[in-house]
């Protein structure tokens, strides 16, 4: 799974996939499929998400420096 982060916080993706060998089958969730998910959500949930999000991009970020 990659480029969840940026559904969630509306950032950048952090991460690239590239296919080595064999088959490989990609699903997409568009932006719409995945706000639908959050519907009726309780907030307590969406902002934990965000924080998340937001601290492994921190974290990502002291490991690049």
């Amino acid at each position: 799974m990659f480029g969840e982060m940026a559904l969630i916080d509306d950032e950048t993706r952090m991460a690239s996939a590239r296919a080595k060998d064999g088959p490989v089958s990609v699903y997409v969730i568009t932006r719409d499929q995945f706000d639908s998910k959050l519907d009726g959500v309780n907030p307590f949930v969406t902002r934990l998400l965000r924080i998340l999000a937001g601290n492994v991009r921190s974290s990502s970020k002291k490991e690049q420096d």
